[in-house]
């Protein structure tokens, strides 16, 4: 072998032993660095330990110091006797108390049982001021001296009572003028021009009864006041117009029973007011009336069924 084969030759053994020593470094690296993490993990775990042990100690201490200092039980309290003086004043002390409580339920049944106590009620909103400014209706407003009326379109004889009467009884429940004016002076026109004409109100009166329902629903004061007046009128208006509004007594007196007895009672003093027709109590009076006279023989018996406070007129 010549000399540079011997050197390439101990240049290749060389290598060979440095490449096992690598490896033989990595692999003790490898194994060195898992011993120290695995005991890196067993001082936290034994450190987690020794603060679970030392807090359970502390807790066992706190407890058992609560206990040394809490006071010892009392004995339970004797029970009352029976007959004697002590279990007679705890017998009326709860009779007392049952007595009170019935009491209030009754008075509390008492409150709610009229409607009137709820105040008003919300019904259905009115497209009576929609209709006005949009020019629906044939009339406008026409100043005169003392007091303001209507001025119509045409004759009240040519007009549709089908459609403008239910309209008009619809607005009733207006509280804003000037609708309100509006739509009671229309009722109060249409009706006067139609005595002697029951036809015109006996086609649409299911269509006015509706709307008149409605507003007295409301219990509005100044509403059911402008209802039981359009009432008033529309019951006197024709013989048969009262008779044929006998079978709408039980959808229209109903609400009558929580404003009957509501009347001012001045003694021997004068109210001056009464012109103003503002006693709602003597305007439900005075339409029970006016549709007693004006409903045929059997008005009274259905007026009496749903209002039984009332009395036959004389």
């Amino acid at each position: 072998m010549t000399k540079e084969e011997v050197l390439l030759e101990r240049r290749t053994l060389l290598q060979q032993q440095l490449a096992i020593v690598n490896e033989r470094y990595n692999k003790s690296a490898v194994v060195l660095a898992k011993k120290r993490i695995m005991r890196k993990c067993e001082s936290e775990a034994t450190v987690e330990a020794k603060r679970r042990e030392a807090r359970a100690r502390r807790q066992t201490e706190v407890e058992a110091a609560r206990r040394a200092a809490r006071p010892a039980p009392v004995s339970g309290a004797m029970p009352i006797p029976l007959g004697g003086e002590a279990e007679r004043m705890r017998m009326e002390h709860v009779m007392r108390r049952a007595i009170r409580s019935l009491h209030r339920s009754s008075d509390a049944k008492a409150q709610t049982s009229s409607g009137i106590v709820q105040g008003k009620q919300r019904v259905g909103a009115t497209l009576f001021p929609l209709r006005y400014k949009r020019g629906e209706l044939p009339c406008v407003i026409e100043h005169r001296g003392s007091r303001n009326g209507l001025s119509w379109a045409c004759p009240l004889s040519q007009l549709d009572y089908d459609h403008y009467l239910p309209i008009f009884f619809d607005g009733i429940r207006c509280t804003q003028e000037p609708y309100g004016f509006v739509a009671r002076q229309g009722i109060f026109e249409l009706v006067a021009d139609a005595r002697g004409h029951p036809d015109c109100i006996l086609s649409c009166l299911h269509d006015v009864v509706k709307p008149l329902r409605l507003a007295l629903q409301t219990k509005d004061r100044a509403v059911v006041k402008a209802a039981l007046t359009a009432l008033q009128h529309l019951a006197s208006s024709n013989e048969e117009v009262g008779e044929a509004l006998v079978p709408y007594y039980r959808q229209l007196l109903s609400v009558l029973n929580v404003f009957f007895m509501q009347r001012r009672n001045t003694g021997d003093r004068i109210h001056y007011g009464q012109r103003n027709g503002d006693d709602i109590g003597t305007t439900v009076l005075e339409t029970l009336e006016i549709l007693e006279k004006t409903g045929g023989k059997d008005a009274f018996a259905k007026i009496k069924y749903m209002i039984p406070a009332y009395e036959s007129c004389p």
